[in-house]
């Protein structure tokens, strides 16, 4: 029952977290920020990052 709500409660965040991700980049902020923002993005989103999502060169 408390996942179900959680998941609910995090629903209608997801769109705005990556308008706001798209924001950021639009506005050129700096690429930390904007890689320190993807990582958050992903925690809203319910998924984990890639190497290659995340920007991090091998």
């Amino acid at each position: 029952m408390q996942t179900n709500g959680r998941e609910i409660a995090f629903d209608p965040l997801k769109g705005l977290s990556t308008r706001l991700l798209n924001t950021l980049v639009a506005v050129g902020a700096n690429e930390q920020t904007i890689k320190d923002y993807k990582t958050l993005n992903a925690k809203v989103q319910g998924s984990k990052l890639t190497k290659a999502d995340s920007g991090i060169v091998a």
